[in-house]
């Protein structure tokens, strides 16, 4: 729970018996965040904490896969000619549960019909369908003609509002307007792509221009390809036939394609990552445990030079993990690959204890054939979390790791793309013959190998915040690596004290001093607290914290000046006042000790339960009689 929702650290359950007074320590209410200055308790920033309880929720319940919108299936309807329509979603091949949102048309692989590309309130964000209608009606497959319009009027170089009309022999005319938009939220091309069923050309193509001018283009051929019509050229200057400006890495997506070979369809799902952060080192006790070998000897998952690697993930009752590791064994790539078995947890998580001679007898019957080296183990618990966090953030989603699922880590080990589904050799050789390169290191060269095409950005990269990802790696536990990230992200900079960003680092930065504090680590704990009110100097309840984490850590000297850093801040502040009232005592002042504790009850607001009140009083009590 963050730290916003637990309150502050350092809680200490306080004992009314005069014997335990001296191991109290009031700690600020959890009401809420405290972002105003002011105590929760009394009541401030109900709304907003409730706000982000709300926003909250309704993260989470999508991260787990629900939806805004019901999960809503796409629908299309066929218009059958006999005034009505007929449900055709499946049929088609729009049959989605994406809760689509915007949809445009555009012939986008330039073979002369209509594709469609929606975008989507769950994932996949973007989604682009190509139309392959043409493999339905065979050799009598119908024909089309593209048709682009540039106008003379001034500011109106697309024709915006320009109507052709294409004749054809025996049949009624099809009309057609250029618009600039359609629909929710999107705009279709504005190159119009018209069918002509079975005719091979159009007998005329009239086009009223933007102002009421009109020009006729005489007879075209209607062959798929398109043409480019100049306002104020018919007749007089030769029509500019005009290609595809796109390039279709392969059907659909690169991100979507079948595993290649007999007997093997099952699709692979991929994400090309910009995460400039390792993953937390995986340890045990201290020591690398991030997987174990075949003589159950621990290692880390990535050793400094080492170069990038591939890491996959497979059990041995998976049939398409066995399948996918011979296929990479015969295969003429020569990359070494770290194949780690999940059996070992999965057996954990069912209450069984895995047998490691089944490992045994699968490696030792493992064929001598191929370049590749394949060098087999069991991942540790500890690594499954950390890699299931890197996969929840591309993602979005709150999914289990599907078998086989495989990682490219770069040469720093940093995730570089993840692989859920089996994935041919030469995907990945590409991939590590990328990150080999001087390209590798350029954000926009890797953010480019995100898109299943070319094209142009039209804004530079996001810029990474490491905020995110220290959230993950808190989730997951990794609260050491949470915190170190945090430090490294404001060594170079990353945040200002006054900055935007410097709110939620802040949040994050006091969550791994929580949990460190909780674990014992109180070394780390400072460290992660000092960043905490390094990050946000006016937050009382950081100042607090960092207060209660020296206290315990017994720096009474700096404890005391955390304390009184909150007080400056807060006169009222009655958990800092009785804190700091309870060191000065235990440290030999107990006249001003028993000051501050008398000060924490005038202040004391109504709304303290009376317990507290009283365990208040007793600590006023054990130093007047001298009870430390």
């Amino acid at each position: 729970m963050s730290s916003n929702q637990a309150g502050p650290i350092g809680a200490v359950e306080l004992e009314a018996a005069a014997a335990a007074l001296n191991e109290a320590s009031f700690v600020e209410a959890a009401n809420g965040d405290d972002d105003d200055g002011r105590s929760g308790d009394q009541g401030s920033g109900a709304g907003g904490v409730q706000v982000q309880g709300a926003h909250r929720a309704l993260h989470e319940m999508v991260a787990r896969g629900g939806s805004f919108s019901g999960r809503e299936r796409n629908c299309a309807y066929l218009n059958t000619r006999d005034g009505q329509f007929a449900a055709a979603a499946s049929a088609v091949g729009f049959d989605f549960p994406d809760d689509a949102r915007a949809v445009v048309t555009l012939d986008y692989d330039g073979d002369g019909d209509l594709d469609v590309i929606t975008t989507n309130r769950t994932a996949p964000r973007l989604r682009v369908l190509l139309n392959r209608s043409e493999r339905l009606v065979g050799s009598d497959r119908t024909h089309s003609i593209g048709l682009v319009l540039e106008s003379s009027a001034p500011g109106n170089r697309s024709a915006i509002g320009a109507t052709v009309e294409v004749s054809l022999k025996n049949a009624p005319p099809i009309v057609r307007t250029v618009t600039a938009g359609a629909g929710f939220l999107g705009a279709s091309s504005t190159r119009l792509t018209i069918g002509v069923g079975g005719a091979s050309a159009v007998d005329d193509v009239r086009v009223t221009w933007p102002g009421g001018v009109a020009e006729s283009f005489g007879p075209l051929p209607a062959n798929g390809e398109a043409f480019t019509l100049k306002q104020g050229a018919a007749g007089s200057t030769p029509r500019e036939r005009i290609t595809t400006g796109f390039t279709v890495a392969s059907p659909l997506s690169s991100t979507e394609t079948a595993f290649e070979g007999p007997g093997c369809d099952a699709a692979v799902v991929s994400a090309y990552l910009t995460l400039p952060e390792p993953l937390p080192p995986i340890e045990r006790n201290g020591e690398p445990y991030a997987w174990r070998d075949i003589d159950i000897e621990p290692h880390a998952l990535h050793e400094p030079g080492s170069g990038p690697r591939v890491v996959t993930l497979w059990s041995l009752d998976c049939a398409l993990c066995a399948t996918e590791l011979t296929r990479w064994k015969t295969s003429d790539a020569t990359y070494p690959i770290l194949a780690l078995s999940v059996d070992d947890v999965i057996g954990a998580a069912r209450g069984q204890k895995f047998d490691h001679a089944r490992l045994d007898d699968f490696v030792t019957a493992w064929p001598d054939t191929g370049e590749r080296e394949i060098t087999f183990g069991t991942a540790s618990y500890e690594l499954l979390e950390a890699l299931q966090s890197a996969v929840d953030r591309p993602f979005a989603r709150d999914e289990d790791i599907a078998l086989p699922a495989t990682f490219v880590l770069d040469a720093a080990g940093r995730i570089a793309s993840v692989h859920r589904g089996p994935v041919g050799a030469e995907v990945l050789g590409t991939e590590l013959a990328f990150l080999s390169s001087p390209e590798s290191e350029q954000p926009e060269k890797r953010r480019s190998r995100a898109t299943p095409f070319q094209g142009r950005w039209l804004a530079a990269a996001p810029k990474f915040s490491a905020v995110g990802l220290a959230r993950a790696w808190l989730d997951s536990g990794q609260a050491r690596a949470a915190a170190d990230l945090l430090q490294r992200a404001e060594a170079r900079g990353e945040w200002s004290s006054d900055s935007a960003t410097a709110r939620p680092a802040s949040r994050a930065s006091a969550e791994a001093a929580r949990l460190l504090y909780e674990a014992g680590d109180l070394p780390h704990a400072i460290e992660a607290a000092n960043l905490t009110s390094k990050l946000r100097p006016e937050w009382a309840k950081g100042h607090f914290n960092r207060a209660t984490i020296l206290d315990a850590a017994g720096l009474f000297e700096e404890a005391e000046a955390a304390y009184t850093q909150v007080l400056e801040l807060r006169a009222r502040h009655w958990q800092a006042l009785a804190n700091r009232g309870w060191l000065r005592g235990r440290t030999g002042r107990k006249a001003e000790g028993l000051a501050d504790l008398q000060q924490a009850l005038k202040v004391l607001p109504k709304g303290v339960p009376q317990g507290q009140r009283a365990q208040l009083e007793s600590m006023v009590q054990a130093l007047r009689e001298g009870r430390e």
